[in-house]
Parts: C-alpha cells; sequence; structure tokens
C-alpha cells in the first residue's frame, strides 16, 4: 500500500483522529491487536499483510501511524522504505536540524516524523526499516 505522508494529518487514508473502526475501514487485511510496550495505556493495531501498525491514544483515536514493507512512505515524492538511512537522516536534518539521533533511530517532534534502523549507525547504506508519522504530543 501506498501511504502519502502529510505531516499534520497521518498518512494515506489514515487521519489523525480517527477511531478504530475508521481505521479498520480504510485498511485491507486483517489486523491483530497488540500493545508493543508493557504499561501502554491503550491497544494498537497491526495490519501484517500491509506493514502497518496503528497507535491510539486513551480515547481510541490515531495518534500514530508506523509504516514497514510491503507498504511505502512517501515524503515529497521519496519512499523513505526504499532509500537509505543515510539519505532518509539528510531529509530530516532538512527540515528539523535538531532531531534526535540514536543509535536506531531519528525522531523529530517538530515535524512528528521517526525512521527505525537497527544499522542506522553501521551500515550507511542499509535501508529504512519503518517509518513513524504521529500527532503532536505523541512522544513526550
Amino acid at each position: 500500500m501506498k501511504l502519502d505522508i502529510d505531516l499534520k494529518s497521518g498518512a494515506g487514508p489514515i487521519i489523525f483522529g480517527m477511531t478504530r473502526i475508521q481505521v479498520r475501514s480504510v485498511i485491507e487485511g486483517k489486523d491483530e491487536i497488540f500493545r508493543r510496550v508493557d504499561g501502554e495505556s491503550s491497544d494498537s493495531d497491526f495490519f501484517e499483510s500491509q506493514g502497518i501498525f496503528v497507535y491510539y491514544d486513551n480515547e481510541g483515536r490515531v495518534e500514530a501511524i508506523e509504516v514497514s514493507s510491503p507498504s511505502e512512505a512517501w515524503l515529497e515524492g521519496v519512499d523513505l522504505l526504499s532509500v537509505s538511512s543515510e539519505k532518509a537522516k539528510k531529509i530530516f536534518l532538512s527540515k528539523d536540524c535538531k532531531a534526535e539521533l540514536e543509535e536506531d533511530t531519528v525522531i523529530s517532534k517538530k515535524i512528528g516524523l521517526g525512521i527505525f534502523d537497527p544499522m542506522l549507525n553501521e551500515d550507511h547504506s542499509h535501508s529504512v526499516e519503518s517509518v513513524i508519522v504521529f500527532a503532536e504530543g505523541y512522544y513526550r
């Protein structure tokens, strides 16, 4: 599934603030309910056949969308999942020079976007593994 990222509203047909029922009506495939981290306050959905994770706030509304293969995460004409982590990092830093660089992630609270690559600092030609787009306040 090709998801065009809109930093203000979401990714593809998944819009921040949608309910779980609304999300399930716009994403093909069976969803699996899970909690990524123990202690999370609300369940998330994983659409395995699409490689899409949807995270909900305490009111059951979309607050973040994480995209991995086989889906595509397009931002301004670039599929962030098909480029090297080095190129994705440069895209981030051009939009937010204060993006948080960690061992395997780059997170920009300013633009509401993050990438994950377990090889981020080891293999600059390695592709990004997942992209997360999130509403303001998701990362505290």
